[in-house]
């Protein structure tokens, strides 16, 4: 930039300004001129910069300005305009200041509206005089630079311009090398000086490995205007490696030709470091399972190995890993895939060789329910015996442990709401081999709390799902229907051998019950005699007789009961009541509890 002051006044007056200047830097210049009239009428001042000390259309523009105000005879003005100078190359220059130079004025004198100065314009010369890198780098490693620029022009250089570092596979800098990063100067650089800039900068993982040559590029985007342009380089030789995981040989993958769905795999893979630089930490090698045998992203991912150790040039490591087909994919051929690093966080030489696959063969077992029995009968609360047969009619042995359950519903077929029944449930603990089956036998009981009339028992073969098989849709049984029965335990008579007794006397007392249900009822259960001041039995009453019955009351039929019970002592005389309770522990589940009492009056007399 070129700042110049200058002023209308005498005529003999002259302009001024300081001679020496840099392109592209601020310089203050002074002037002085004058006009021998003024109108009220705006005018255009012109600089132009030329070679010589004659004005001419060749001449470069360097700055104009207009003056829009009036100026009476005898006065002057004075104006600071800032210039640029030209990007030209640095020498003497004469810098042309033309007043009024659209002549739009009338003036007395038409000669006198130019004014000169001198002009020696400066310009820094940018050179990098050394360049330090390492000889040799891994792809992806960071690696420290050093630079060192002199100005060696005979101008400043005024902040701010770039220096970038380019690698190349030659030694010529081109627009397509890669760029490695950039350093900005940090303040300006006397004629003279230098400066050292020292980052690191990463090299890209992607590169092949080889001979390269690190370049750097001093004022690389041509913000500065210098005396010189083509010496802003200076280069350096860089070997770029990298470490080159490979599976070791054909054999380095192995994996069995079979497996089960849901069941453990063993697997196993060689890897060996055919780079020539060491494979650093972390990486890891992940598993995959594919329905063809080209690999890809929505593979079905199996498990990995974390690789926490460097492996150096020629070194080997091995690993093995156990996997599980998923239980939900459907038997037949797969393809297993180990990829070494399979998230990229190595760079290596070569990263067409980190894959390997096998084929699998993927099978499973299949239960299915060839038959299941019940009773078409059952009673409330007892038990009953099942029996069922389960073949594997898949291609592996289903492997323990599973377990089939027998459940009760009110229709024929199952859902999570059904009644698992007592003793329902049978585990295997051994295996059962494909084409092979097995018969299972259990006592189940009968809730005691459900209605009577027809339910169903369902079988369920795996109930808790723990086996993986091609066919989960056949491990229901179709449902048995089973009559649910009950006894219903009436009592049909009471009669005390009087109807008068007096305190503490004894008194023989017979009763009758039938079982009026629609099943047996099996023993044991207990008839007891209360004394009560009430018709209604309550916890109050006592007891005064009991008898147990031993032997099954048949639907229909009847049992009698005559014993003696005494009177407790100490009752004012009064009516009271006998009340007979049978199954008084409620020990028969019945289809009825409320008809189980029987009540008759007595007279306690003084």
């Amino acid at each position: 930039m070129h700042t110049v002051a200058f002023r209308h006044m005498r005529a003999e007056s002259h302009w001024g300004a300081v001679r020496r200047t840099e392109p592209e830097n601020r310089e203050d210049k002074r002037c002085a001129l004058m006009v021998i009239s003024g109108y009220d009428r705006s005018s255009f001042h012109r600089f132009y910069l030329s070679a010589d000390s004659t004005l001419d259309a060749g001449d470069m523009l360097a700055g104009s300005l207009t003056h829009a105000t009036a100026l009476a005879s005898g006065e002057s003005y004075a104006i600071t305009h800032t210039l640029r100078m030209p990007s030209v190359v640095p020498g003497t220059y004469t810098l042309f200041l033309v007043t009024d130079a659209d002549s739009r004025l009338p003036e007395v004198d038409e000669t006198n509206n130019i004014r000169t100065i001198p002009l020696q314009l400066l310009a820094p010369d940018l050179r990098p005089v050394a360049f330090d890198a390492p000889a040799s780098a891994s792809l992806g490693q960071t690696i420290p630079l050093t630079w060192t620029v002199r100005n060696q022009g005979n101008g400043a250089a005024l902040p701010v311009w770039y220096d970038r570092v380019y690698l190349s596979s030659d030694a010529a800098w081109s627009p397509d090398d890669t760029y490695l990063g950039s350093y900005a100067s940090p303040s300006a650089l006397a004629m003279g000086d230098v400066y050292t800039a020292t980052p690191s900068l990463k090299l890209p993982s992607t590169l092949t490995v080889g001979t390269y040559t690190l370049i750097v590029l001093v004022d690389a985007d041509d913000r500065l205007a210098e005396s010189r342009s083509d010496n802003n380089t200076l280069t350096a030789t860089l070997a770029v490696s990298g470490p080159d995981l490979a599976l070791n040989g054909p054999s380095a993958f192995s994996a069995p030709d079979a497996g089960t769905l849901g069941q453990p795999i063993a697997l196993g893979w060689g890897v060996h470091n055919q780079g020539d630089r060491d494979a650093r930490p972390n990486w890891t090698d992940r598993v995959y399972l594919s329905t063809d045998n080209n690999w890809s992203v929505d593979d079905t991912y199996l498990g990995g190995l974390a690789q926490t150790y460097s492996v150096a040039p020629g070194g080997i490591y091995t690993s093995s890993l156990s996997v599980k087909p998923p239980t939900t994919i459907v038997t037949g051929t797969y393809y297993l895939f180990v990829r070494l690093d399979a998230d990229d966080k190595l760079a290596e030489a070569d990263e067409g060789n980190n894959t390997a696959m096998r084929t699998i063969v993927v099978g499973a077992p299949d239960l299915t329910i060839s038959t299941f029995t019940a009773p078409p009968t059952g009673l409330l609360g007892q038990f009953l015996p099942v029996t069922w047969e389960v073949r594997n009619q898949g291609d592996r042995d289903a492997l323990p442990a599973w377990t089939d359950r027998v459940y009760l519903s009110a229709d024929a077929s199952w859902d999570s709401g059904d009644t698992l029944l007592t003793n329902g449930s049978l585990a295997h603990s051994t295996a059962l081999a494909a084409g092979a089956g097995y018969t299972g036998n259990l006592s189940v009981k009968l809730p005691s709390t459900i209605v009577t009339g027809t339910h169903y028992l369902i079988l369920r073969a795996d109930a808790d799902g723990r086996l993986a098989e091609s066919n989960e849709g056949n491990n229901t049984s179709a449902a048995v229907p089973i009559v649910v029965q009950a006894p219903n335990l009436v009592p049909t008579g009471l009669t005390p051998g009087s109807t008068s007794a007096k305190a503490g006397q004894y008194v023989s007392v017979s009763w009758t019950v039938q079982n009026q249900g629609d099943g047996s009822a099996t023993p044991t259960w207990y008839d007891r005699l209360y004394f009560s001041t009430s018709s209604v039995w309550s916890s109050s009453a006592t007891m005064v007789a009991a008898r147990a019955r031993g032997t099954a009351v048949d639907v229909g039929a009847s049992y009698s009961v005559s014993l003696s019970g005494r009177i407790p002592t100490g009752v004012a005389p009064g009516t009271y009541y006998l009340i007979l309770r049978t199954d008084s522990d409620s020990r028969l589940p019945e289809s009825e509890e409320l008809d189980n009492t029987r009540v008759v009056e007595v007279t306690i007399t003084p």
